[in-house]
């Protein structure tokens, strides 16, 4: 987890794959690591749980820009302490490839890889593929309690 935190760089934009498969263990990883950044845009759609990256020693570090609002980080944007942007779920793609908002690095939560070396992003593949083919890096937290989807739900696993 230290080296794939210590890719991440101060200016950079993450995008987060969200909702069932909010990758947890990496956002818990990446708020440490972000305490030694600056300017650090982290992008997603509604994320599940905890949100460690929204505390007072990480303000001015890290800009929150949440494409949808829920109860875990309603009280921040309300606030002021992060973002809302509001878009239809249909634009988020193209507003992922705009060269403002194209992500660097994509957090994903994946299945353990089958046979044939394809992990499966799970039930949550809203504009993560997108986030995914314009990212530099991608970090994926393997979960063996990812179901297996198929068709656009899976990618090469290669490291």
């Amino acid at each position: 987890m230290d080296e794939a935190m210590a890719a991440i760089g101060s200016n950079m934009g993450i995008f987060v794959q969200g909702m069932a498969s909010t990758p947890h263990g990496l956002l818990a990883a990446f708020a440490e690591r972000a305490r030694d950044l600056e300017g650090i845009r982290l992008c997603h759609l509604h994320l599940e749980g905890e949100t460690p990256w929204i505390s007072p020693d990480l303000a001015g570090k890290v800009r929150d820009v949440s494409l949808f609002v829920g109860p875990n980080l309603r009280d921040a944007v309300n606030r002021g302490d992060a973002s809302y942007l509001p878009l239809f779920l249909s634009d988020v793609p193209w507003f992922l490839r705009q060269p403002a908002s194209r992500p660097n690095v994509v957090f994903l939560n994946v299945s353990p890889p089958d046979r044939h070396g394809f992990v499966s992003l799970g039930p949550t593949v809203d504009a993560t593929r997108t986030a995914i083919e314009m990212a530099d890096l991608v970090i994926a937290q393997v979960n063996r309690h990812v179901p297996r989807v198929l068709g656009e739900a899976e990618i090469p696993g290669e490291a």
